[in-house]
């Protein structure tokens, strides 16, 4: 019972995950069956539309939630004032080495994910490079008879490199972070009374969230905006340049550099015409001369005779 359970989520995990590549193939072969003009481009655009359901749901959610913290009552934080106070005894130095193992884990996981978004920025960063190289130099990608821009070749294989660092960071490291922040904030509530100093990841906590109208933004909220932004860029860029391009997608794509690189090749094939027909003339008169002056010489032999 247990395998079929299994199979069965992962079946439906598969079909929902490989829905933007599905969908756009029976869409394909819709349009090829009803004689559509560019089947092939009418495929994109729905894998397009699929994908770009995804940086809206992220944006969505992460304002939902956002917003429902707003609402939410603050709660009281209790004990907050702070004194110089000396160790109740020595169990506590022991809880307080916890603590600061605690908070380094934090700093561990945090810095983790601030590279993981440096690493996703630099992705970012280099395809609107490459996608920029592709326009300029009018490369063409061929696929199954459908030809496509290079550029939005590009923005679409950027698309899972960009979901692979969310996931990461999202779903991998943040989770962790946050667990070793609620263990350092169950250490601090245990000492609050008599240690009340030590209060480090609360005060974090309590500064992280930035206020937007009637939206309370935690840090887990920002993770979505930030990769639904970037989400949104590359999916955009992508209709766009076939919404912009739609003659180039029918292999019209002029080669690379024609106005730089055609006089250069005519003058060059002149110069070479022209230096063989100065060979060919000198060598003809070469072939005249040698004649005469032969039979010149046979002559003033015979008079000699």
């Amino acid at each position: 019972m247990r395998t079929i359970k299994v199979l069965t989520i992962g079946f439906l995990g598969a079909f929902c995950a490989t829905c933007p590549i599905w969908l756009p193939t029976i869409a394909y072969l819709i349009a090829r069956s009803v004689g559509a003009k560019s089947p092939g481009l009418i495929g994109v655009f729905v894998g397009i539309g699929l994908v770009c359901i995804l940086p809206v749901w992220l944006l969505g959610n992460a304002l939902y939630i956002s917003y429902r913290h707003k609402k939410e009552p603050k709660a009281s934080s209790g004990n907050d004032e702070a004194g110089p106070r000396a160790l109740p005894g020595p169990e506590y130095a022991q809880l307080i080495d916890i603590w600061k193992a605690s908070v380094e884990v934090q700093q561990h996981f945090n810095d983790l994910e601030l590279r993981i978004r440096n690493f996703a920025v630099t992705l970012l960063v280099g395809i609107l490079g490459a996608t920029a190289f592709a326009l300029k130099e009018h490369y063409i990608v061929s696929v199954l008879n459908f030809k496509l821009s290079l550029a939005v070749a590009v923005c679409i294989a950027g698309i899972p490199g960009w979901l692979g660092f969310y996931f990461m960071d999202r779903h991998w490291y943040h989770r962790l972070l946050i667990g070793s922040v609620k263990q350092t904030v169950h250490i601090e509530d245990y000492l609050r009374s008599s240690v009340p100093e030590v209060g480090l990841s609360k005060a974090i906590g309590k500064e992280s969230p930035t206020a937007w109208g009637p939206f309370e933004i935690h840090s887990s909220e920002k993770i979505d905006l930030f990769y639904s932004v970037g989400l949104a860029i590359l999916t955009v860029l992508a209709g766009a340049l076939l919404l912009i391009e739609p003659s180039n997608l029918q292999g019209e794509y002029p080669p690379p550099h024609v106005d730089d690189v055609r006089p250069t090749v005519i003058q060059a094939i002149e110069d070479h015409c022209a230096s063989v027909n100065d060979k060919c003339a000198k060598e003809e008169q070469r072939t005249r001369v040698e004649p005469s002056g032969k039979k010149s010489k046979n002559r003033s032999d015979l008079r000699s005779r």
